[in-house]
């Protein structure tokens, strides 16, 4: 049978950009065997249980059907069912219609045709032709789920338009999905589905009747299989003249054409047929977590392995590895000895790709792990994402079917050191796995048994904290002292992965606003708002939660290939031994974890939900399969391992990278955040604004926080040395006369390396600092911190050097002390060079400074922006005068 090119080998090449994919998907049946590929494809043995996801979207695409049928009505639309019921699906399937033109050719075409098939024109590109001939590839037939038919115009752009007149109906391509959310992949295949149908209708003379509309549109999918019958009696109810359109337009998703058309093109004209002339094995390729699904990475994961390939290095992208190469850099160990070395290969590598640069220490981490077998920690980078220390840990893990976007398992751990603490007391562990057992048609109500269930749990441990600091808040207040955050009980709360959080928020937006979830519900809302309600900015600004892997991978190395899963992580970052010195293992049975994924396999979910179980003990003949009870508790077995591999990995994080882990977390408190007293809308305004301020003051204290060596990549900072000669002492002289002010101003002036010449810092910007390149204080920490001060002992400090500052001043960061403007930059100089002005309202403390040694101007100095927040507190002002009430005064004295 000749290869075929289908839509879905076209949109798994966009999904995956995988060359090789195209390339083994096209090959003949001689080049299959000779490459032992076709006996290593995916099939339903190596994924149990699969088929039963591919029939619940079988089925969802019938409802939809079945939907648009009941709402134009069955004479204006054009399908076809068989005539037996489907077993499995418990419904009769609909058929492929083949006469597409007989049915285009009526006086009055159908408001809808239903499966239609037609041959995909060869004239979509000119290199299908030769595709066809000089490599026998065949375009598969097109089958669009809905060819959705309106009158001429909609609105909505044609394909093709130049000199042709209007036709008398528009042509929309639908395709019926699951998935909530639409992807790349079903973008790529609408769009390649509206391409043929333009062309089957100009080969068919048709177009001066129909003509395709550019926005294909995605039908997407939804808990509720009866939201779009219920949405159309909504608008017949509110007597629109046409439901059934307006139900229609509120629910598809349209396709940005003008984007993918492009891709589309190029690919068929361009890409397409040098991939043919090209032997599979010589064609490009790049093993990566979006290759979890494809059917050849068992074979690529082999190879990559077996050659040392530049895909084993975790987030190295196809393009960054094909610069590599390029250069003569080939190997895993090519890289580690060019890094090792800063050959001039690697230097030319960084010039042109300045996200190398940025990555050099985590990326030579990476594949010195790899080389060396064991774990390398970057000790250079610190991270504002994770508390070195908390009281109390919640450790969160979800688990759901991407699908129907139904969460199918939920667990929760938290380990409490409960005051009053001694030393070696052993900790409150609690654990606990919510399981969605039944689902009918895909209704989430069950899952919302779970999460209520789940909330309890859950709001209880914040709660407890929050009691425990009133305690204490109580007992400081009896006794007559002053209280403070110190002894007070931290919370902080870990996913391992950003898919489970936005899943975790997901479901909290669906089921906030049901009546047995809103009144439970408030205090999880406001640590994890979803996107529909607006962060307590309190809450938000102390970071309530941390994506663990994002600290793994910008801290540690680790010998894992391609990607950092869980469970590999935790198995070979520093693991725990037995007393025979065994690493111990955390394990996954088969059927309950896939590679290059940390989610248990939706097929285990679907085994629950349908009383349909695959799965077997042995996969080999005759193995007996598993019961219900037993794919239940093989779940809840796994959710726990998550949990606890989770917990392991953030011990020892804390324990090897405690010093790096620089989030400052403030004792928990429940209490409502307080109110303005004025209207919602304006309400909302102002907490925009605050939301906004504090995005950008999380965002500059990750970018100041980096290595010097990243701060320069990513063009934030100016790495220099104060020079005093001759020449910058006329340059800041002519700046004095140039402008009185500057007399007697403190002035210094300093050369700075080359790669700080882009730099995004201009001259006039006064929000800025400097401190030492090799300073151990974060320039974000107080300055009395950096010298292993209490505030007691550094306001002594002060006042014996002569500054009597009210106890509010004192609390000053290095960021304030050394704030400085910069009054000349001159980047286009052969030795670039800066000009800075330590302002006169700060020169007592910065002097003060650099008498104690907290800023040395004879060492290597940076140069970093700074953010403070102008705005919030003049805007809240402001809507506090026009719409409520006044801000209190200060009185004077």
């Amino acid at each position: 049978m000749a290869p075929r090119l289908s839509k879905r080998v076209l949109a798994e090449t966009f999904k995956t950009e995988c060359e090789r994919f195209f390339r083994f998907e096209l090959s003949s049946n001689s080049e299959k065997e000779q490459l032992e590929i076709d006996g290593d494809r995916y099939t339903l043995g190596s994924r149990p249980g699969v088929q039963l996801m591919q029939e619940a979207g079988n089925k969802w695409e019938i409802d939809k059907y079945e939907d648009i049928i009941a709402g134009y009505g069955a004479d204006n639309v054009s399908f076809e069912r068989h005539e037996g019921i489907n077993e499995r699906l418990g419904v009769k399937e609909f058929k492929t219609i083949n006469n597409l033109i007989d049915i285009l050719n009526q006086d009055t075409p159908p408001n809808a045709i239903i499966e239609a098939s037609f041959a995909t024109p060869q004239s979509v590109s000119d290199k299908l032709v030769e595709a066809n001939t000089r490599f026998g590839i065949e375009p598969s037939k097109a089958i669009p789920d809905i060819i959705w038919i309106q009158e001429y115009d909609t609105g909505a752009p044609l394909i093709q338009t130049d000199n042709d007149p209007p036709p008398q109906y528009e042509l929309h391509i639908i395709d019926v999905k699951m998935a909530a959310q639409a992807s790349l992949k079903h973008f790529t295949e609408v769009t390649f589905y509206a391409l043929a149908l333009d062309a089957f209708i100009r080969e068919n003379n048709l177009s001066d009747k129909y003509r395709v509309s550019a926005r294909g549109l995605i039908w997407p999918g939804s808990h509720d299989v009866n939201e779009f019958r219920n949405l159309t009696r909504r608008f017949e109810a509110e007597g629109n003249a046409n439901p059934t359109l307006a139900a229609l337009n509120d629910t598809l998703i349209p396709v940005p054409f003008e984007v993918y058309e492009v891709h589309v093109r190029r690919f068929l004209d361009e890409k397409m047929i040098p991939l043919l002339e090209t032997p599979p094995i010589d064609v490009g390729w790049h093993v990566s977590s979006k290759c979890q699904l494809c059917q050849y990475l068992r074979y690529c994961k082999d190879m990559a392995e077996n050659d040392d390939h530049l895909s084993k290095i975790p987030w190295l992208n196809k393009t960054q590895a094909d610069l590599l190469r390029s250069s003569g850099i080939n190997t895993c160990s090519d890289l580690s000895t060019n890094i090792s070395n800063n050959s001039d290969t690697w230097k030319h590598a960084k010039v042109v790709n300045h996200q190398l640069k940025a990555e050099e220490l985590a990326l030579n981490a990476r594949v010195s792990a790899i080389i060396d077998n064991e774990p390398k920690i970057v000790t250079e980078r610190t991270t504002q994402l994770m508390p070195n220390w908390v009281d109390m840990s919640v450790f969160l893990t979800v688990h759901f079917d991407p699908g129907s976007g139904i969460t199918f398992a939920l667990g929760a751990k938290r380990v409490y050191f409960k005051p009053p603490r001694n030393q070696g007391d052993s900790p409150i562990v609690d654990e606990h796995v919510f399981i969605t057992e039944r689902v009918e048609q895909l209704n989430p109500d069950t899952e919302r048994n779970r999460l209520i269930e789940f909330i309890d749990l859950v709001s209880s441990w914040y709660f407890e904290a929050n009691t425990d600091n009133e305690e204490i808040r109580n007992q400081r207040r009896a006794a007559g002292e002053r209280d403070s955050q110190f002894g007070k009980m931290r919370v902080h709360a870990f996913f391992w992965s950003q898919l489970e959080s936005k899943q975790f928020i997901r479901m909290i937006e669906r089921h906030m606003d049901h009546p047995d979830v809103i009144e439970r519900i408030e205090l999880l809302i406001r640590l994890f708002p979803p996107d529909s309600v607006l962060p307590d900015q309190e809450s938000f600004k102390s970071q309530p939660g941390t994506i663990v892997k994002q600290v793994v991978r910008q801290l540690v190395g680790l010998p894992i290939y391609h990607d950092y899963t869980l469970i590999e992580t935790a198995n070979t970052f520093f693991p725990n031994q037995n007393e025979d010195g065994e690493n111990f293992k955390y394990f996954q049975s088969f059927g309950f974890s896939t590679p290059l994924n940390d989610q248990i396999p939706f097929e285990r979910a679907y085994e629950l939900w349908k009383d349909d179980v695959f799965l077997k003990h042995s996969q080999q003949n005759g193995g007996l399969r598993y019961t219900r009870d037993e794919i239940y508790e093989g779940i809840k077995r796994a959710v726990k391992t998550h949990l606890r591999a989770l917990q392991n990995v953030v011990m020892k994080l804390r324990e090897h990278c405690g010093d790096q882990l620089k989030l400052k977390k403030a004792p928990f408190s429940a209490a409502n955040p307080r109110q303005m007293n004025v209207p919602q809308t304006s309400r909302n305004l102002v907490t925009f604004n605050k939301l906004n301020a504090i995005t950008r003051e999380i965002e500059n204290m990750h970018a100041t926080s980096l290595p010097i060596e990243e701060k320069e990549a990513r063009f934030i900072s100016i790495r220099g040395l104060i020079e005093n000669t001759e020449d910058f002492e006329i340059q800041i002289q002519e700046l004095r006369d140039e402008d009185d002010s500057l007399v007697g101003e403190t002035i210094y002036a300093f050369e700075f390396s080359d790669d700080s010449r882009d730099c995004k810092m201009k001259e006039g910007d006064f929000l800025c600092c400097i401190s030492n390149e090799n300073s151990e204080s974060s320039i974000h920490e107080y300055w009395y911190a950096g010298l292993g001060l209490t505030f007691q002992e550094a306001l002594q400090r002060l006042n014996d050097n002569g500054i009597n500052y009210p106890e509010r001043k004192v609390r000053m960061k290095i960021s304030q002390i050394f704030s400085i403007t910069i009054l000349k930059l001159n980047t286009n100089a052969e030795t670039p060079f800066v000009i800075i002005q330590v302002p006169e309202f700060n020169r007592q403390m910065f002097n003060f400074g650099l008498e104690q040694g907290i800023l040395d101007l004879n060492q290597p100095l940076v140069i970093d922006p700074v953010f403070k927040d102008f705005e919030s507190a003049d805007i809240e002002s402001a809507f506090r005068l026009i719409g409520g009430r006044a801000p209190r005064r200060t009185r004077r004295r």
